[in-house]
This record gives C-alpha cells, structure tokens and sequence, in this order.
C-alpha cells in the first residue's frame, strides 16, 4: 500500500531495501499532501487501505470518490464494505501462494467466496481489511482522502467497468439485473 505506482529508474545492482525506501519515499512525497487533507474521518493508515479499495474496484476519479463516500456512509453505519476486488486479493493471493510462473491476482468473484474466512473478506466482516490489498494511485488515494457524499447506498461496475449508482437496494438489484445478469 505505501509502495508508491510510478517509473522508476532503478539501477541494476540496487538491494531490495533501498527499492523499498525509493518506493515509500516517492509515497510520502507524492501522496502525503493528499493524505493530510482528507476530511474522511479516517487515520492515513486507514486512508490508504480505503484507497487500495478504490483503486482495484472502480475505473475512474469521479467514481472512485463517490463509491469513497458510499464506503464511508457504509462503515460510519456498520454495514460490511462488500468489496469484490477484496475477494479477489484473497482468492489471487492463494493461486498466486501456491503455484509458479504465471498466475491471476484478480480473479473473477464466485458467490462461494463471499463466505470465505478472513480478515480480508468484506462480505463477512465489517469494517476496513486490516492492511491495503494494492499499491494505490495519487487519483485513488485522493478520492479516499475527500470522498462525495451521495445518497448513494449501493454501485456496481458493470462489464465495460461502468460504474452504475443506487440509493435503495431495490435500485441495486434491478442494476444487477440490466448490467450484469445479460
């Protein structure tokens, strides 16, 4: 989560460690400004893993602040997040833990892995994941950091990655029904 998305030039003979620190570094320098003015009401260690959210489960910075809000909205009243790209760090971190050479990280969501037990899942667990499920861009970190607030409950991102808003779950299933049962 706080190795900061960017090109690097980094020399050949470079160690691990002063990868990492040139990674956090640029972090701190390119994503703290957005971090310190978040009205979210998170901690920034919160912030960036809500932001890690963002980034894997919605397409654009209009959106991702929206859903930001939505995920807010969502904690502040005890509802589990129900994020797939959360399932999907589960299931992509167990095929990618168990095999070598190439494997999928973001897999597709199955119905059986909403009842999948870990600190991970947030169909089955409220609140954040305990720790970012990705590297966030500047644009995710930013949305998680001012979120919009909507009378928004409820999106989903249908197979183009259009995000489609609902305030009732009457909305979201009919959503569901026109986006993603066709």
């Amino acid at each position: 989560g706080w190795l900061f998305p960017d090109t690097y030039l980094i020399p050949k003979a470079a160690s691990a460690s002063a990868i990492i620190s040139t990674l956090t570094a640029n972090f701190e320098k390119k994503a703290s400004k957005e971090i310190s003015q978040r009205t979210n009401g998170l901690t920034e260690s919160e912030t960036v893993i809500l932001a890690s959210l963002l980034e894997r489960e919605v397409k654009t910075s209009e959106d991702r602040k929206v859903v930001a809000g939505i995920f807010i909205k969502r904690l502040v009243s005890g509802w589990p997040l129900d994020v797939d790209a959360s399932l999907q760090y589960i299931r992509g971190g167990a095929l990618c833990g168990s095999t070598r050479g190439e494997c999928d990280w973001w897999p597709e969501v199955e119905r059986a892995d909403k009842q999948v037990s870990s600190p991970y899942n947030t169909y089955r667990n409220k609140g954040l994941p305990p720790t970012p499920i990705c590297n966030p861009g500047l644009a995710a970190i930013a949305a998680a950091a001012r979120p919009t607030e909507s009378d928004y409950w409820f999106y989903l991102s249908d197979k183009d990655g259009k995000t489609h808003f609902a305030k009732t779950l009457a909305e979201h299933e009919q959503n569901i029904q026109t986006y993603l049962t066709k």
